[in-house]
Parts: structure tokens; C-alpha cells; sequence
């Protein structure tokens, strides 16, 4: 597992959500984000949340086994780290990751 702390990819154009049916730390994690997205609701294009459940072909080419997970990808979709879990995925890591995704959204477009 690839975890990101400080050392944020400046690449990092977008998150991905898994998260998949009855499972607790999924909901954990996804109550974590809501909370992020409301206070900061110019972060909600950075992050694109999937139920496992419906997106089989995703969660093949990823290699997902483990939920919840966010995936970092650069602009070619490609993944540069990813966070599992809900001890990881806390309010305090969505606003670190989705800050960072934005900023470098906005330093690419200039």
C-alpha cells in the first residue's frame, strides 16, 4: 500500500472514493468527506465518489481489495499513491488531500 503524508504528489489532478455496501469504516470515511465537502464545497470536483458494487471494471484495472480507499491520480489517470482505511481517511486527511489537489488543479490551468 502507498501511502501519502507531507510528501503530497504535485501531480495528484483527482481522488477517487471507493467505498462498497454494509461496511462501516466505508460509511466512517464517506461521513469524514461529506463533512470536508460541506465546509469547502469547492473541493466537490476533485473527488469522484464509487460504489465497488457498481463499477466492477474500475475496481479490477485499480486492483482494489481493501475498503474504503482513495486513489490519487495524475491527469493521464494514472494512480501516484493511495490511503485505505478509515483510521486514515479522517476529516483531517480529505482536507490536507483535497487542498492539495486543488491547489495543483489551479497551478496546472495557469
Amino acid at each position: 500500500m502507498t501511502t501519502v503524508t507531507s510528501e503530497f504528489p504535485r501531480e495528484a489532478h483527482k481522488i477517487i472514493f471507493f467505498k462498497k455496501e454494509g461496511c462501516a469504516p466505508c460509511d466512517d470515511a464517506t461521513s469524514a468527506l461529506d463533512s470536508i465537502l460541506f465546509a469547502f464545497p469547492e473541493y466537490r470536483d476533485y473527488v469522484h465518489v464509487f460504489q465497488k458494487e457498481h463499477h466492477t471494471s474500475l475496481v479490477e484495472t485499480y486492483g482494489l481489495e481493501v475498503y474504503p480507499v482513495a486513489l490519487l491520480l495524475n491527469f493521464h489517470n494514472d494512480e501516484l499513491g493511495r490511503v485505505q482505511g478509515s483510521k486514515w481517511l479522517n476529516p483531517r486527511w480529505w482536507q490536507f488531500a483535497l487542498k492539495h489537489v486543488h491547489i495543483n488543479n489551479k497551478n496546472h490551468a495557469s
